[in-house]
């Protein structure tokens, strides 16, 4: 009897299986199975399996391959896995994904070594190639009912892969899922409620999970998105007849969050013509009384619920429909203008492949990929290069600029846009990541429209968790009212998701100096030069990735002073264009600006001369001023008043330790 048994659902995999399969035959446990499960795969994927496994003649008589009568789903293919599968213990691995080379035998020998009869590991996160963030630190969780409130809190990624489970526990699932989604965490936690010791945790990273456009648990078009919430809901009714059974604690509230979850997910549809029936057919018995009188479901979350049925009643009774501000009033035989993408090139080797590839794929046709080379030190440009030579159509639409010394990202935006040729300017970091779709969108949108200027919303991801960033609806066509909420930091200034008219670019009389912040001060005076509405894709088309230690939240005392001189010199120029534009609450957004910097200080509190920088920083922004200005942003007055109590509490602590110094 084999240590332990792999199951690996195989369906229209051909490009990623060989490296899955190449890290599971060279796996350090000799005595193993590996259950192929067959999904009437209509590509290569087993014969590039089989041609693997030649080189791996030790693992022939270990490999068993069973092949469904037609096409179930991920949820099936483990079902049948597990029915065949004679191992102690059993695993789960998905395709396109790969693992450690020692990780069954860690696994296997902490299982054995203990006594447990479940083990997991870490996991992490994959996109592109060098893009790899973790999704969870250390886990001292070892309780396994502690451990299924974390995986249902969110707190631990549920995915059956990560870890090893006793055969007899798959005797206790009576609940198995349907579909690809959502079908692992749901047998994770019958596995938990089966299991009659402790769970063992390794605090290594042994799994990785690699995610692709094209798969499953993709989001990145109307139907992808439709398909992965449509099958994330047919699982609710096993969930439900579990938590029942199970008596999991709390479970009416964790069945209505799981609902809620997909209801949440579909507002990115809320501007399609079918958007009130999509949310009437998934989960129809979710009610408002039923969200209301949940306990333990926070505000934020019933407000939103709230807020989403009552958008949908209105829109139904009036029989208004919502401005999709994109494609649909496009005549087919209009042309579409011609786009520039401006992409600064500095140390971004690690992301440029991925990035590469994401942007060479995008549908847009009459486009110009212009890439500013900011004398990187690394070998981005060449990264790029040969992610060109496998999208030989790209290859006319492609400039390279090199700039004579490293001037930063000010310069090279500048120096982009003069060498621009379309009609409509847009930037991009490599950094970041981009929807197929997003260029395309936004210049029919510009098309159908005449608009210089048309936003979208985005994503903004931070270790692993995204939140998506949408626009004050009720303002957002007002380019001189927007110039105010950009100021006073309420709409995001970021240029990556915005289309300009190349012409408003020769408005700009005070370009910035820093690379931090530069986009306010550009946004604020295109804004004022815009002469048409703004045109808004209430779709988040642009993933705007945070990493840890980059220049907008640095984490050391010296990168902290660059970040605030970089602001101050910025700061100089946003003020000269207010002064000479004459708008109004132009001295509240200085200030803002001026609060945000102070509080950016707060970073430094540890630090010996904290309350010397906090007063040389700006000292002519008095406390009173701040409390007394109307219309500013409660919360950062908020943060400002206990900052500025706990400069003085230490300014006076010092005082108290020096008594022999003159007051002035």
């Amino acid at each position: 009897m084999p240590k332990v048994s792999v199951i690996i659902p195989v369906y229209s995999v051909e490009r990623y299986i060989g490296r899955c399969v190449e890290s599971l035959f060279g796996q350090t446990l000799d005595d193993m199975e590996f259950v192929f499960v067959d999904d009437c795969t209509p590509d290569r994927s087993m014969e590039v399996m089989r041609e693997v496994l030649e080189r791996y003649p030790h693992r022939k008589a270990q490999v068993r391959e069973v092949r469904l009568d037609a096409h179930r789903g991920q949820a099936v293919g483990r079902r049948a896995g597990v029915e065949v599968a004679t191992g102690d213990f059993v695993t789960h691995c998905d395709s396109d994904d790969y693992v450690d080379s020692d990780m069954c035998r860690a696994l296997y020998q902490a299982a054995v070594d203990s006594g447990y009869e479940m083990v997991y590991c870490g996991i992490d996160i994959v996109q592109g190639n060098h893009r790899t963030r973790r999704t969870e630190g250390a886990n001292w969780l070892t309780s396994p009912r502690e451990v299924s409130q974390a995986v249902f809190a969110g707190l631990i990624n549920g995915s059956l892969c990560r870890g090893i489970a006793a055969r007899h526990l798959y005797d206790k699932v009576r609940h198995w899922p349907v579909g690809n989604v959502y079908e692992d965490q749901l047998i994770l936690h019958q596995l938990l409620y089966a299991c009659s010791t402790q769970v063992g945790y390794l605090g290594r990273t042994m799994y990785h999970y690699v995610m692709h456009v094209d798969q499953t648990t993709s989001l990145a078009t109307r139907e992808q998105l439709i398909s992965y919430t449509e099958q994330h809901a047919l699982n609710a009714a096993p969930l439900a007849r579990f938590l029942r059974e199970a008596k999991v604690p709390r479970a009416r509230l964790k069945l209505v969050e799981y609902e809620l979850t997909d209801k949440f997910r579909l507002r990115r549809l809320e501007d399609e013509p079918d958007y009130a029936a999509l949310q009437h057919r998934i989960h129809p018995s979710l009610t408002v009384a039923k969200a209301l009188f949940t306990r333990g479901l926070s505000w934020g979350k019933k407000r939103e619920f709230y807020r989403i049925r009552r958008a949908i009643r209105w829109s139904k009774l009036s029989g208004r429909k919502r401005r999709a501000g994109s494609t649909s009033r496009l005549e087919p035989h209009t042309p579409l203008p011609k786009v520039t993408v401006i992409i600064p090139v500095y140390k971004v080797e690690r992301w440029m492949a991925g990035f590469a590839e994401e942007l060479f794929r995008q549908t847009i046709k009459e486009v110009e990929f212009l890439f500013v080379d900011d004398c990187t030190p690394d070998r981005s440009v060449e990264v790029m290069r040969e992610v060109l030579e496998r999208y030989p159509e790209r290859k006319s639409q492609v400039r390279v600029i090199k700039m004579d010394g490293n001037c930063g990202l000010s310069a090279v935006r500048k120096a982009g846009v003069e060498a621009a040729t379309g009609d409509y300017v847009i930037f991009c970091d490599p950094d970041d990541h981009l929807d197929e779709e997003l260029y395309d969108t936004l210049a029919r949108a510009a098309a159908s429209s005449g608009s210089e200027m048309v936003f979208c919303d985005f994503y903004t991801e931070r270790a692993g968790h995204m939140r998506i960033q949408s626009a004050p609806r009720h303002i957002a066509n007002d380019p001189h009212r927007l110039v105010r909420r950009v100021g006073l930091g309420e709409v995001h200034a970021g240029l990556w998701r915005v289309l300009i008219a190349r012409h408003l670019f020769l408005q700009v009389r005070h370009w910035p100096q820093g690379n931090i912040s530069e986009d306010c001060v550009l946004l604020c005076q295109m804004l004022c030069a815009c002469r048409t509405k703004i045109e808004w894709v209430y779709r988040p088309l642009y993933y705007y990735v945070l990493h840890p230690g980059q220049s907008v939240h640095p984490a050391t005392r010296e990168a902290n002073l660059y970040t605030l001189g970089q602001r101050k010199m910025n700061y100089v120029a946003l003020r000269r264009f207010l002064d000479e534009a004459h708008l109004p609450d132009s001295y509240k957004m200085l200030m803002v600006w001026q609060m945000t910097d102070k509080l950016r200080l707060a970073l430094l509190k540890c630090e010996p001369d904290y309350v010397t920088l906090q007063r040389q920083t700006y000292p002519d922004l008095r406390l009173s001023r701040v409390l007394l200005t109307p219309d500013l942003p409660k919360g950062l007055k908020r943060r400002y008043l206990l900052m500025t109590l706990r400069v003085w509490k230490r300014a006076l602590k010092k005082t108290n330790n020096q008594p022999c110094q003159k007051s002035r």
